[in-house]
């Protein structure tokens, strides 16, 4: 009755796509670049022989001469198992309507590896495409309304299914405590990743739950769309935890508001010395 009244109690959010939406201009050119800047000086421990061309025709041959609508995520298995890591990730860093937030935390994967710290992410990150049956075979103009982010959202399926399947050891999950509700059954996260959130290679997700200052929370640890999600986790043998604001996000959210009343820290009478 509860997850009941909490969906009438939520606001509905639509999100649309903006009007105009087309391919990225150079977009072949920034994609080869991007690559070349991975393997090169991101991570070049990886493949020093990679050839960021042919990785290039693999992923646009996806959508390549084809309608966005006809494009799934099984369209970019060539070009995932070209390019998928060989070894387990470890201090994996899930999020969910979190983004910014979650890029400035990890740092580049110094203190987690997201998806965009891959070479998956890294390479299509914040890009957007759609392809078309006649020459040249990506719509540079405006992709059709009515499958408008439909290759997009099909790559970053395949590529979010083999990062969690990459996954290994306890992983972190960001939430967004002012979304309503903050688990969202239909999300990418839940859509993607957690089927593939297994014991005994994952054996513990803990949850960071983000109170942004300034905004109001919907839900803490313990909420009903936390507790379906503690259940989905737990079903496939690993174990759950959720943390409200833990220190350490905490204290970057505070570096971004450090006005705000929970970023006041208590200070020393006047008349105390500290040194």
């Amino acid at each position: 009755m509860l997850g009941w009244q909490l969906t009438i109690l939520c606001v509905l959010y639509v999100f649309g796509v903006g009007e105009g939406l087309r391919t990225t201009p150079n977009i072949k050119q920034v994609f080869i670049g991007r690559c070349m800047y991975y393997y090169n000086v991101v991570d070049p421990t990886l493949r020093r022989s990679v050839n960021c061309a042919t990785l290039w025709d693999k992923f646009s041959s996806a959508f390549r001469h084809r309608s966005p609508c006809d494009v799934t995520t099984d369209s970019y298995a060539s070009f995932v198992r070209a390019t998928s890591s060989r070894e387990k990730r470890t201090g994996v860093v899930f999020w969910e309507d979190t983004y910014p937030f979650v890029l400035t935390y990890t740092d580049g994967g110094r203190r987690g590896l997201t998806i965009a710290d891959t070479q998956l992410g890294y390479m299509a990150d914040r890009l957007h495409w759609c392809g078309q049956v006649d020459r040249p075979g990506i719509n540079f103009d405006d992709c059709p309304a009515e499958c408008r982010d439909a290759a997009v959202e099909a790559y970053w399926g395949a590529v979010s299914i083999q990062f969690a399947r990459e996954a290994s050891g306890p992983v972190r999950v960001v939430l967004n405590a002012s979304e309503c509700p903050v688990f969202k059954p239909n999300s990418p996260f839940a859509t993607y990743e957690l089927p593939n959130i297994l014991a005994p290679r994952i054996p513990h997700l803990h949850v960071y739950l983000l109170h942004e200052p300034g905004r109001e929370s919907t839900e803490w640890c313990g909420g009903p769309s936390l507790s379906t999600l503690e259940r989905l986790v737990t079903s496939r043998g690993v174990t759950y935890s959720c943390t409200d604001n833990p220190s350490d996000i905490l204290h970057l959210l505070c570096v971004e508001s450090p006005t705000a009343p929970q970023c006041q820290l208590t200070t020393r009478s006047l008349d105390d010395t500290w040194w």
